[in-house]
């Protein structure tokens, strides 16, 4: 079964989105629940920081390269 989301009023979607959020901050009362958000946020987070700090470094590792060459050919 599909739903073609184009079709929903915006009322409708009003409406849906609205009991979709009671469900939601009635499930993350649950210490169960939320300790397992808890625990993917957590995974998330030490994810982007190794992922930035990656990226950081190869940042400057290839602003060091650029400068080497740049200063061999002046050279």
């Amino acid at each position: 079964m599909s739903i073609d989301v184009s079709k929903i009023s915006e009322t409708d979607g009003r409406i849906i989105a609205r009991q979709f959020l009671k469900i939601l901050e009635r499930d993350f009362e649950n210490p169960a629940i939320r300790a397992d958000f808890e625990k993917w946020r957590a995974e998330r987070d030490r994810k982007r920081i190794q992922n930035n700090k990656g990226t950081k470094d190869e940042e400057k590792n290839n602003r060091q390269k650029r400068k080497k060459k740049f200063v061999s050919s002046v050279v």
